[in-house]
């Protein structure tokens, strides 16, 4: 609540000249405005339902409208303004204010530069604000994504053991492992696995110890190579020779 007394000076600053139709809304200012808030522009006219005192302050803009059994205040921030126009012709002026959710227009007659001043103050308002929102959301974002970095570099596991691992080059060739073929169509010496040993006994008991023996000590077939047995190194009882003269055999 402001005192009476600096409002009166604050409109001696502006030079504004009161119409004593107006007197209660001037009066009615006391107790609207806050303790640290700027009369900017006042400008007396008319809207939709009556005479009003338009007032545009550094914070808000106020439409008073005072009479003897009721009062009418409605206070717009500039952040609910979504557009104002301004239209002046030879014996008035109109502002049309556009809201979020209703439109206001003001017309007045002898107050003609005072409105448009206070549409031009409006407008410059109005841009402020919305060049300031988009830089205040960024500020108010940059700590939320600060804080959600280190609660994520928080919640990785620290990294205790890290193995190198060097790719083979591709210039060395692969070195081909010889393998070992067994010709068992070949009646010269052969290397006797340890395995062929161990089953010996069990492949004499098999086929019987005298053939066995017999195909051991029998003379090599001097026609054709014989076919050793994979498991004794012998040949077994029935030989077949591989090439023989008779193509009939």
């Amino acid at each position: 609540m402001l005192h009476p007394s600096l409002i009166e000076a604050r409109l001696g600053e502006l030079d504004f000249k009161v119409s004593r139709w107006f007197k209660s809304e001037i009066n009615e200012l006391q107790h609207i405005l806050m303790d640290h808030e700027k009369i900017v522009v006042l400008v007396c006219g008319r809207y939709f339902g009556s005479f009003a005192l338009l007032v545009a302050t550094d914070q808000r803009l106020l439409l008073i409208d005072k009479r003897v059994f009721f009062m009418t205040v409605e206070d717009t921030r500039y952040d609910m303004i979504a557009e104002i126009d301004f239209n002046s012709q030879v014996y008035s002026a109109t502002a049309t204010i556009f809201t979020m959710n209703k439109t206001h227009k003001f017309t007045s007659v002898k107050y003609k530069r005072q409105l448009r001043d206070l549409t031009t103050y409006v407008q410059r308002r109005v841009m402020e604000i919305r060049q300031q929102s988009p830089q205040q959301a960024s500020d108010l974002m940059q700590p939320a994504l600060n804080y959600t970095n280190a609660t994520t570099q928080q919640s990785r596991p620290a990294r205790v053991f890290q193995q190198s691992y060097q790719a083979p080059s591709t210039n060395a060739l692969p070195q081909q492992q010889p393998t070992h073929q067994t010709d068992y169509y070949h009646s010269g010496q052969q290397a006797v696995h340890p395995t062929f040993k161990a089953h010996l006994g069990h492949v004499a008991h098999l086929v019987g110890t005298a053939a066995t023996r017999a195909a051991h000590n029998s003379p090599p077939h001097t026609t054709g190579y014989r076919m050793p047995s994979p498991y004794s190194q012998g040949s077994f009882v029935s030989r077949r020779p591989i090439v023989t003269p008779n193509s009939n055999y």
